[in-house]
């Protein structure tokens, strides 16, 4: 576990240096991945503050709180979908409600920023890049393109790495079906995709493998 940790912090210290501003909303997608985790095994009265005050934050420092929002919900989504059925190992129904209060205060209180609900529209319309979908400027930012493409215009190795880091968690994932956490699992696949759309995402993918 080690030594497969390393190789994904030096994967994403070549990627992504710390001095750019989107490592904030790497930061806070990190710790909003554990709080919520945090929940989820042991629920606590502060738990709902943390992910509100994290969440606060997060949307007056980068537009990638957008990011923040889609995990809280998808987080609840999965683990409510967990009660269909006793084989997914559903959560105590008490961690389930710890979670949910969390949740809806973390997307309550990201709208607490100068442009309120208007921040997330313009965050989704530039896709964190400050330029409109379709702008010329985006054909010259190659992490931006998908792995295969940024591979073949720079003949950037990394990404060959970063396919092979896909296929680990995806081995790791079908290896242990009936270990399978159906929240780690879309987490790991929609971060995974667009990852793969786009190569500037791939650090976010990480964090969650």
């Amino acid at each position: 576990d080690a030594a497969l940790l390393l190789v994904f912090a030096v994967a994403f210290l070549e990627q992504s240096p710390l001095d750019r501003p989107q490592t904030l909303s790497f930061i806070g997608f990190g710790l909003l991945l554990y709080l919520l985790d945090r929940l989820k095994k042991s629920p606590e009265s502060r738990g709902p503050l943390l992910v509100a005050l994290l969440m606060t934050v997060w949307a007056n420092v980068h537009g990638g709180f957008a990011l923040g929002q889609a995990t809280i919900i998808l987080y609840l989504a999965a683990e409510g979908a967990k009660f269909a059925h006793g084989s997914l190992r559903p959560i105590k129904r008490e961690a389930y409600r710890a979670l949910l209060v969390a949740g809806g205060a973390g997307l309550a209180a990201s709208l607490l920023n100068p442009n309120t609900y208007h921040a997330l529209g313009l965050a989704l319309f530039t896709g964190f890049t400050g330029m409109a979908p379709g702008s010329h400027g985006l054909l010259t930012i190659t992490e931006y393109l998908s792995i295969p493409e940024a591979f073949a215009i720079n003949r950037d190795y990394i990404r060959a790495v970063d396919l092979v880091l896909m296929a680990v968690v995806a081995a790791a994932v079908v290896s242990r079906p009936k270990k399978l956490d159906i929240t780690e699992a879309l987490l790991a696949a929609g971060t995974g995709y667009f990852a793969f759309r786009h190569a500037r995402y791939m650090p976010v993918f990480m964090i969650v493998a």
